[in-house]
């Protein structure tokens, strides 16, 4: 486990395969959920508005 103080420590990838490794441990699939909100609304129209224009 990587605890937030340790996390600069280790490489992006390193982490990214680390989590991959512990998802997947003895499961059939792993279902990856995405917030929108965290993209810029420049890349993403609509993107981090309250109400639509």
């Amino acid at each position: 486990m990587v605890h937030r103080h340790g996390v600069a420590e280790y490489d992006l990838s390193d982490i990214i395969a680390d989590a991959v490794k512990r998802a997947t441990d003895s499961t059939d699939a792993v279902w990856i959920s995405f917030n929108i909100e965290v993209m810029k609304p420049a890349y993403c129209p609509s993107t981090g508005r309250t109400r639509p224009l």
